[in-house]
C-alpha cells in the first residue's frame, strides 16, 4: 500500500518521464511498484494474527494524517498507535490535538497515544469522538511514555487488527514494532 503522497509523485514522474531507454509508463509503474519500503517508512509487516504499518521513523502533522489515510484503506479493526511529534514550534500542542481529532473524525476504531505531547492527540481524539453522532466513538487510550505503552498495548490489541505505529524517531517506537512483530 502506498500513501497519497507517493501515488501523486509516481503519477507526476510517469507523466514527465522521458528516458533514453524509452520506457513506457507501464514499465515505469511496474518498476516503482516492485520497490519495497524500508523499516520505519510505511513498511507493511504481515503477521499471522495482525498487520503492522511501521511508520515510526519520523512524524509531523501532515505525515500523520497521510499515515491515517493509509490505515483507513485496511480491512478489520484499524488501530493507530501514535506518539509525540518533535520540533513543531509554538503550536505543537494544537498540532497534536488536530491529529487526534483527524483520526477520530475519520473513523479509526482504536486510538492509542503515548508520550507527553501525545496527550494532546488523546485529548483531540476524545473531544472529536464525543462529538460524533454517526456511530460508536473510537476506543481511545493514553500512556505516559513508551515503556508504559509496551506494558499495556497487548491487552488492547485483538487478532485481525491492522496497526499503524507512528511517532517522531526520538520516541523509539521501533521498540513497539519489535514487541508486536
Amino acid at each position: 500500500m502506498m500513501t497519497k503522497e507517493k501515488i501523486e509523485r509516481i503519477n507526476i514522474l510517469a507523466r514527465k518521464a522521458k528516458t533514453p531507454e524509452g520506457l513506457t509508463p507501464e514499465e515505469i509503474r511496474d518498476g516503482i511498484a516492485a520497490v519495497e519500503s524500508v523499516s520505519g517508512r510505511s513498511h507493511i509487516v504481515k503477521l499471522p494474527d495482525k498487520v503492522l504499518i511501521d511508520d515510526c521513523y519520523n512524524a509531523n502533522p501532515v505525515s500523520m494524517e497521510a499515515a491515517i489515510d493509509l490505515l483507513l484503506q485496511a480491512d478489520g479493526r484499524r488501530v493507530a498507535v501514535m506518539g509525540d511529534m518533535f520540533e513543531l514550534g509554538e503550536q505543537e500542542k494544537e498540532m497534536h490535538a488536530r491529529v487526534g481529532k483527524y483520526a477520530a473524525d475519520k473513523g479509526v476504531e482504536c486510538i492509542i497515544c503515548a508520550g507527553k505531547l501525545a496527550r494532546c492527540i488523546y485529548e483531540g481524539a476524545r473531544e472529536a469522538a464525543g462529538e460524533r453522532k454517526d456511530g460508536p466513538a473510537a476506543e481511545i487510550f493514553y500512556f505516559e511514555d513508551r515503556e508504559s505503552l509496551l506494558e499495556g498495548i497487548n491487552q488492547i490489541l485483538k487478532p485481525g487488527d491492522t496497526i499503524l505505529i507512528k511517532a517522531s524517531h526520538g520516541m523509539g517506537f521501533e521498540k513497539v514494532v519489535e514487541q508486536l512483530s
